[in-house]
């Protein structure tokens, strides 16, 4: 999914509606739990660019909204 305007691109892992609701829901595997957030390293920015990108150039297409809730979800490991 490219933005354009900010000049850079990325592949969103899944948006999906939840009680009518659209998410940003991020996948990420960890071998080591990260307990803290300084542990994710750029997953949090990655979903923040992410919403961004389809909230300029999808939302109104797609959802009639923005996206203003995301999850990152983790497998092998816990995400808190």
């Amino acid at each position: 999914m490219p933005n354009y305007q900010e000049l850079y691109a990325g592949k969103v892992d899944l948006v999906a509606r939840y009680q009518g609701v659209p998410h940003l829901i991020e996948w990420t595997t960890a071998e080591e739990p990260k307990l803290r957030i300084d542990k994710l390293y750029d997953k949090p920015l990655q979903l923040a660019a992410d919403g961004g990108a389809i909230n300029r150039y999808y939302s109104d297409h797609l959802f009639n909204c923005k996206i203003n809730h995301a999850l990152m979800s983790g497998i092998n490991g816990l995400i808190g």
